[in-house]
């Protein structure tokens, strides 16, 4: 997803006669367990203490506001939803009138929830205005945008950014995610797994609920699809399926 926005904005920019070539070994449309972004969840929400992520976040939260004016989410997949975020405890974000939430200012509908409209066990909430998003749908949207611009696709495996360099490259951008570890050199990538699962039914707001645990409920409309529940959220762990699946993987096969 990131590659393919990169690409768009490249084609977008003033630069003139710019030329995009989009080197991929998946494109939208394809499964594989090494090629994330159709998995994701996936809504928008900004919780980096970078400055640059934030201020990269604002610029997509604004983009989408123009985008979902004027285009559907049965074409872009991408939908302005209520969002409903609950603590169990205080933490940084929620202390001095939700000072740590950088982009209250920002966002549409923001507001802090009446003690009333707390599920149980939550001691506060904010509801605010989120995009709800199709991967799969935004992806082929951008994969569009991009080949009616000019772009060239090449499915191609590369073992090495230099593979990608030719008489007439000036740039290449490199939009691997974990492939960067191999194909750059770049041992701080580690992956992130998320459980979740699609459920049929669309729900009508996002909803997150941070517990005591640490752990995070999700509710996650994917606009045309259903909805994903979740979430886990495990750092390094670079197994391809789910522990528990594994077991039951493990049993059927009589083990």
């Amino acid at each position: 997803m990131i590659g393919l926005q990169t690409a768009l904005q490249l084609l977008l920019s003033s630069v003139p006669g710019a030329r995009v070539t989009i080197v991929a070994s998946h494109f939208p449309g394809d499964w594989s367990v090494s090629y994330t972004s159709p998995r994701a969840g996936a809504h928008w929400r900004s919780h980096s203490s970078d400055a640059f992520d934030q201020r990269a976040d604002r610029e997509t939260y604004e983009s989408w506001l123009l985008l979902t004016a004027v285009a559907s989410a049965e074409e872009t997949g991408l939908a302005r939803t209520p969002s409903y975020y609950y603590w169990e405890d205080a933490t940084d974000e929620t202390v001095d009138g939700f000072r740590g939430l950088h982009w209250k200012h920002y966002v549409e509908g923001f507001r802090v929830l009446e003690k009333h409209e707390l599920p149980h066990g939550a001691v506060c909430g904010v509801k605010y205005t989120t995009f709800a998003i199709n991967p799969v749908r935004y992806m082929l949207y951008l994969l569009e945008r991009c080949t009616a611009l000019g772009a060239v696709t090449v499915r191609r495996e590369v073992d090495s950014l230099e593979q990608c360099f030719a008489e007439d490259v000036d740039v290449v951008v490199n939009c691997t995610g974990m492939g960067a570890r191999t194909l750059a050199g770049d041992e701080n990538v580690y992956p992130i797994k998320g459980q979740t699962v699609l459920v049929r039914g669309e729900c009508r707001a996002v909803k997150f609920r941070k517990t005591k645990s640490g752990w995070q409920d999700a509710v996650l409309r994917r606009p045309g699809e259903g909805t994903i529940l979740g979430v886990s959220k495990d750092k390094g762990d670079w197994y391809a399926w789910h522990d528990e699946v594994r077991g039951l993987s493990a049993r059927a096969d009589g083990k």
